[in-house]
């Protein structure tokens, strides 16, 4: 059944007063494919009723830039209203699912096992009422930009690269904000755009709005570094383990190139890999 926004708190507290127990989960499920749907049956199984919060077109296009979303949000919540796992879909329009959350107050918040609790939105109010907070594996490795990837050339575009002379300074500067949206992609999180606090001129910075216990990392436009110049550098300030992150950049269209290789005279790793466009990125871990 598909809920309008403004009606969805009253359905489930008639749902609640049959002891129904409510599972929520969120996304923006553009193309559907095998992994959703294994993910979807085992939050469903979860609870009695599930609860699909589907991000809206506006809501898709700030998160993953304007080439997206490629179905409608009335095409995508049709598709998954046929799902027999899906009791209710209804979309939002907000960056997170925070306020829709608080609408829904679920007995079950369901995310992939690729976060952690901390980093999920809104489990601090889930458990706060007694719920529960689960994380789910994909097991399927797919994701909507990688089939769009494969549809459009680009798993081919990315073979061309030569992986074997890779300098994470070749990232133009042109494209810090195609950084920010892939990274936005690959954590399904949006950034704050800012510039670096204290620099002489201005440096443009996105970060990850604090959630729990600290930020999940920023990504700076790095001016000059010899031996060459230029390039966004995404630091992770929390999360020493690049293994769930590099798993989510692959889940989005990345090929890895060297992970966790250790920097000399710093702590923390390296990832150098290319983005689902071909281009060469890196993160670095902090922790």
């Amino acid at each position: 059944m598909i809920v309008d926004r403004s009606d969805i708190s009253a359905v489930c507290d008639a749902a609640r007063v049959d002891n129904v127990r409510i599972v929520f989960t969120n996304g923006c499920f553009d193309i559907l494919h095998a992994g959703h749907v294994d993910y979807l049956a085992r939050a469903r199984a979860h609870g009695d009723m599930l609860v699909l919060g589907l991000n809206s077109d506006a809501s898709v296009r700030r998160l993953k830039g304007p080439a997206r979303p490629v179905n409608s949000e009335r095409e995508r919540a049709i598709v998954l209203d046929a799902l027999r796992s899906v009791d209710m879909v209804v979309v939002f329009d907000e960056d997170t699912p925070l306020e829709l959350i608080h609408e829904v107050r679920p007995d079950v918040l369901v995310k992939g096992g690729d976060y952690t609790e901390e980093n999920v939105v809104g489990a601090e109010f889930v458990r706060s009422r007694g719920g529960e907070v689960a994380l789910i594996p994909f097991v399927h490795d797919t994701s909507t930009t990688s089939i769009l990837a494969r549809a459009t050339g680009g798993e081919e575009k990315r073979a061309t690269v030569n992986r074997s002379a890779v300098d994470w300074f070749e990232i133009p500067t042109a494209d810090f904000e195609r950084a920010v949206r892939f990274y936005e992609s690959v954590f399904d999180r949006p950034m704050q755009r800012m510039e670096l606090p204290g620099a002489m001129e201005p440096i443009p910075m996105a970060v990850f709005p604090s959630e729990g216990d600290g930020a999940t990392g920023a990504l700076v436009h790095i001016k000059e570094h010899k031996p060459a110049t230029a390039g966004p550098l995404l630091y992770l300030n929390a999360n020493p383990d690049l293994a769930p992150v590099l798993a989510r950049i692959e889940a989005a269209g990345g090929h890895i190139i060297m992970g966790k290789s250790e920097l000399p005279n710093s702590f923390g790793h390296m990832a150098i890999f290319i983005d689902s466009e071909g281009n060469h990125m890196a993160l670095h871990s902090m922790g």
